[in-house]
């Protein structure tokens, strides 16, 4: 190959070879790893420095750089780069979607609307959780009639405790002193008695001392030694102090009434399993084979058993009477097993399952 120049010029002259440009880079792949496990296999392109006179010297970038302000330091291409996608970053996408903004009056509209939402939402919340409330004690006086129904049923010849308290109203004296004790069945009772002047009703109130009816009684005819006092008390409280009928007796004592309640079982207890433990209960009925009535016999003391309205207010008038001549009388109550509601609904929780305890797991106890 030769080429002739203008005249005078010299003349360049290449041999018969063939002219190829070697690339400047070479490629690759590389696998990249990232976390979990998983990697990725990449292609990576290195590209060789040409040689200029004799020196090294780095490609020039393919786009021009922007002029830099006089007077700084020229950033590095890395720096460039990483500025370039920030900047990026920063400019807001596009959304396709003009916006505007809003008038007065359409503000004004929309927070009306807002207000108006929240209140309807409030009510409507109201109005549900009065709505389970209702429910809820519908339900509860559901379930307490069909307990005292089965009650009843199991033991029709029995009073309940309302019936006992209907036919103690109607023979209590009016100027009696009387103690009340805790358990469901003085609790029923609250609502019966009524006083014509004060310091007549002697009760635990909420410190609920079990076992302090009977004791109290004593005190409180000491005290007033011509009114007649009457203690009342269930079965399972009145167990706690019933000590106390070993020294009633002696000849300095005066005479007292003590009614007993007996459903043979720990009421006040059995209503809260029941109530929170799906009618399962453990641990809450009594003896049915003791008798309060010959303990008191026993103890030198008047025992009287009554199962019916007429009998409890004919004893009840008639231990009152024998009071004057210094006797103590325990009239024994035999009542069914219905129950009233609890003294703290409020103060219950259904308990939290912990344990996949089932009731076919149970199984009776045999004694040996």
């Amino acid at each position: 190959m030769s080429e002739t120049k203008n005249p005078g010029e010299k003349k360049l002259s290449v041999s018969g070879k063939t002219l190829t440009l070697k690339p400047r880079s070479e490629t690759g792949t590389v696998r990249q790893s990232f976390s979990h496990g998983r990697s990725k296999q990449v292609v990576v392109e290195k590209v060789k420095r040409r040689m200029v006179g004799g020196e090294t010297k780095a490609e020039a970038p393919s786009v021009a750089e922007p002029k830099k302000p006089a007077g700084k330091t020229a950033a590095t291409p890395a720096a460039s780069r990483a500025a370039m996608q920030a900047e990026t970053a920063t400019k807001p996408k596009p959304s396709g979607v003009v916006l505007r903004t809003l008038t007065e009056e359409e503000r004004s509209a929309r927070a009306h609307a807002l207000a108006d939402s929240r209140v309807r939402e409030a009510e409507e919340r109201k109005i549900a959780e009065e709505e389970a409330r209702r429910r809820a004690s519908r339900a509860s006086v559901d379930r307490h009639e069909r307990e005292a129904a089965d009650a009843r049923k199991r033991e029709p010849d029995r009073m309940s405790a309302r019936q006992a308290w209907r036919a103690i109203q109607a023979g209590l004296p009016k100027n009696a002193i009387i103690s009340s004790d805790i358990g469901n069945n003085c609790a029923i009772g609250n609502a019966y008695p009524t006083f014509d002047e004060g310091r007549k009703y002697l009760a635990p109130g909420l410190f609920g001392p079990c076992g302090y009816g009977f004791p109290v009684i004593i005190g409180a005819k000491i005290g007033n030694p011509d009114i007649p006092c009457v203690g009342f008390a269930g079965d399972g409280a009145f167990g706690i102090s019933m000590s106390e009928m070993s020294s009633i007796g002696r000849d300095e004592y005066p005479g007292i009434t003590m009614v007993v309640f007996r459903n043979y079982q720990w009421g006040a207890e059995k209503r809260n399993s029941i109530l929170w433990f799906d009618d399962n209960f453990v641990g809450t009925e009594l003896d049915p084979h003791l008798s309060y009535a010959k303990v008191a016999e026993g103890c030198g003391l008047k025992g009287v058993t009554v199962r019916t309205q007429a009998e409890l207010t004919e004893a009840l008038r008639a231990s009152c009477e024998a009071q004057k001549k210094r006797v103590t009388t325990f009239i024994e109550v035999i009542l069914n097993q219905e129950l009233g509601e609890p003294f703290r609904r409020d103060a219950m929780k259904k308990p939290t399952v912990v344990a996949g305890i089932r009731r076919e797991d149970m199984r009776p106890q045999h004694v040996a």
